[in-house]
């Protein structure tokens, strides 16, 4: 996180399940940030193919 406020970045991937914090955690956490709020997301895992995950990453833009 630190690394996505210090630098200009244009897109995000980002893996749904991390040690500390997971994808979408990171990603809630962001929103909060005017610099890095309106940069594009992809979640990207491998671990889970359930429907409840592949629906809370799809958080409309706005």
């Amino acid at each position: 996180m630190k690394k996505i406020l210090k630098t200009s970045y244009t897109l995000i991937i980002l893996d749904v399940q991390m040690p500390s914090m997971d994808g979408f955690e990171v990603a809630e956490a962001l929103s909060g940030y005017s610099k890095a709020r309106d940069i594009p997301i992809i979640f990207l895992s491998a671990v889970n193919k359930d429907k409840k995950f592949i629906t809370r990453g799809t958080i409309p833009a706005g």
